[in-house]
């Protein structure tokens, strides 16, 4: 019995290790990372605008330089107040999304951001409903 467990621990102790898990290693450079990969801004009338935030997080170890934050149409504004983003930082995209005279509906829109991430472009998206306002 007592030479099982000479054999067993240490294989038990390379399976499980004690003590506290290391941090996973940052990546080198900038890496951007999108954490709010979708904006649901819900159900709406079409005479109305709603107004979101997407937040975004650079896991590298140098700057993410962001170069443009762009929505893919008319109805989607975007801002951005930052030129970059620091390492371990999190940075916040503004986003208004207009629905007048926009047909009932659900709809999904794009916004891109690109910048000096090794994926040069990283996506985000807008949803929600517009229902068609009714004159009283």
């Amino acid at each position: 019995m007592k030479a099982a467990l000479t054999l067993i621990l240490p294989i038990l102790l390379l399976l499980f290790p004690s003590g506290v898990a290391a941090e996973p290693p940052r990546a080198e450079g900038p890496k951007l990372v999108v954490i709010d990969k979708e904006l649901d801004l819900g159900k709406f009338h079409s005479t109305t605008e709603r107004y979101g935030r997407i937040r975004v997080r650079n896991d590298g170890d140098s700057p993410v330089i962001v170069k443009s934050v762009r929505g893919n149409c008319g109805c989607t504004v975007v801002r951005f107040e930052h030129d970059s983003i620091m390492p371990d930082s999190i940075a916040y995209i503004d986003v208004r999304f207009n629905g007048r005279n926009r047909v009932e509906g659900p709809f999904r829109k794009m916004i891109k951001i690109r910048s000096n991430s090794p994926h040069q472009i990283d996506v985000a998206y807008v949803k929600g409903y517009i229902v068609k306002h009714t004159a009283e």
